[in-house]
This record gives C-alpha cells, structure tokens and sequence, in this order.
C-alpha cells in the first residue's frame, strides 16, 4: 500500500477514531492528539501484517486515549473543554459504559482492559459503548456476526471479573488532621482512637520540651489522652505546603504540629517550636494554589 492510499484510508476511519477518542477522554482536543498518535504509530508499523485497518486502528486509539487517562488521573487534570458529564449514547447504556464516565474508575478500567485481547477490545468498545451492530463489527473484524457477539462476551465477562468499580473515597491528611483537631478540642475520645495509629507517637523537640511537654510518648491510649480537651489554641496550617497545626498566639506560631499519616492514620506527631526550624520552614495558614493539594 503506497503512503498516499494510507493516508487515504486513514482518514476514512478519522471520524470514527476521532468518536472513539472523544468518548473515552470526553475532550475533543485531547482526541485529536489520540487520533494523530494514532496515525504517527500506523505510519511506523508493518501494514502488511495489519489484516483489518479499522479494528487495528480502534484499537490503538481506544489504548492511546487510556493511556491519556491514566495521566489525567496521576495528574488530577480534566481537560478545559469536557463537558460536565460526557455524553452517552442516545440508547440505555450498559454498565460498562457508564462506568467509563466516571473520572474515579477510569484507573481500574485502564487496568481492566488491558487484560483484553485487541479483538475483544475492539467488540467491546464498538458494541457496548456505541451501540454498532454486530453484522457492521463483524465486517470490521473480518469476523461473523456470532463470532464478534462472542467476543464482545467475554470482554464483558473478563471487565465484570476485574470488579472496576468506584473506590470508596480515602479522607485526605488535611481532613484527618481537621477531624483530629477538632475531636481533641471536644475530648472526644472515641474519634481520637479511631484516627491514631496503633503505634502512634508524640515526640517533642528540645525547645518544646523546655517549654514542658513531655519528650516522647507511645501508644494509642497514651496519645489520645494526652490531646482530649486539649489544643484549644491549636489551628490547621501549611508546613512546607504539607497539611499540619500550629499552637498560634497574638498571630504568632509557637508551637508547629508536624503530622505522619499513613493509610489514613496518625502514626506520629512532632511538636516543634526550635527556631532553626521555624527559620528553615515556611508556615502558612493558608496555601498557594500550587501547593493546596500538596496533602490530598
């Protein structure tokens, strides 16, 4: 096939590549770089081994569009021209398809159909996601009509399997430690317990400790009952653009409450209030837009 007679092909599936990439990233700019990777990848492969242009094609864009995804989601982006919710196929759509709408699972899904062979991947995203009928995907993939039904089967099986579903929403550190706050203030033990690490500890730096805290404490007991009732003064800050608290009086930062959270607990707090350390680190009651999200 001369490169002209392939540019031509090409652009005979572009309107199509193009509504697969758009469906998938729900911006119509980010598809058009999809559809255009998609051409520099078909000019760098061996055509004669490419036995179907369009099922080939669809596969590549629909793999390049996750992959868009997963840098989204890495990213926390959404693109500037998606729509609020991405359109959807006139028709009921099926659960995988409305499940590839939601920013949350897109991950999952990515991961999902990975594990999908290209022609299950091409029956699945052609039937279940725009409603192609089974003798046009058939022609597409140079397969029978059965043939083509079965696949899109087990694609839909194989999705099913890999359990690509909303992960429940994990509390950022900004709120943990604003929960932690304000359950010390109240003396709310049980909230106390709940967010502390069974191997918590309270440690104290030399200029805190003159000031007399105690050095070092352990233990989830030990550690809740030492802040039930207490920071009252305390407020939430930005410690380096990490979420913290901070003892402030008259407008002035005292004592620095440096957190440790992991899995969603408190495995330690620093109290810190040496002025090497308030020298070196910047503390703000309220972030830069950059760092906002710097605890999320």
């Amino acid at each position: 096939m001369t490169a002209e007679n392939l540019a031509t092909r090409f652009e005979l599936e572009r309107p199509r590549l193009q509504a697969v990439a758009t469906r998938i990233l729900g911006s119509r700019s980010d598809a058009d770089d999809a559809v255009q990777e998609s051409w520099l990848r078909l000019q760098r492969a061996n055509v004669g081994e490419i036995a179907n242009l369009g099922a080939w094609l669809t596969v590549v864009v629909s793999r390049i569009a996750l992959d868009h995804v997963r840098t989204r989601v890495q990213r926390r982006e959404i693109p500037i021209d998606a729509p609020a919710v991405y359109a959807l196929p006139s028709s009921e759509p099926s659960a995988e398809a409305t499940v590839i709408v939601d920013e949350s699972v897109y991950e999952a899904l990515a991961h999902a159909l990975d594990q999908l062979s290209p022609l299950e991947l091409a029956a699945f995203i052609l039937h279940d996601l725009f409603r192609v009928p089974f003798d046009e995907i058939s022609t597409m993939l140079d397969r029978s009509p059965d043939a083509s039904r079965k696949l899109a089967s087990r694609a839909r099986g194989k999705i099913t399997a890999s359990d690509v579903r909303p992960p429940a929403p994990a509390p950022s550190q900004r709120a943990i430690i604003d929960a932690f706050l304000e359950a010390a203030r109240g003396g709310d033990m049980d909230r106390l317990v709940s967010l502390l690490a069974p191997n918590v500890t309270l440690r104290a730096d030399e200029a805190t400790i003159e000031l007399g805290a105690q050095p070092e404490m352990a233990g989830v007991d030990a550690v809740a009952n030492r802040f039930s009732g207490w920071a009252q003064a305390a407020f939430p800050v930005w410690i380096d653009g990490a979420p913290g608290a901070a003892w402030i009086h008259r407008g002035d930062v005292r004592v620095a409450f440096d957190f440790v959270i992991r899995d969603g607990l408190i495995e330690q707090i620093w109290l810190r209030s040496n002025p090497d350390f308030f020298a070196t680190t910047e503390i703000e009651t309220e972030p830069a837009p950059t760092r906002r999200n710097a605890g999320a």
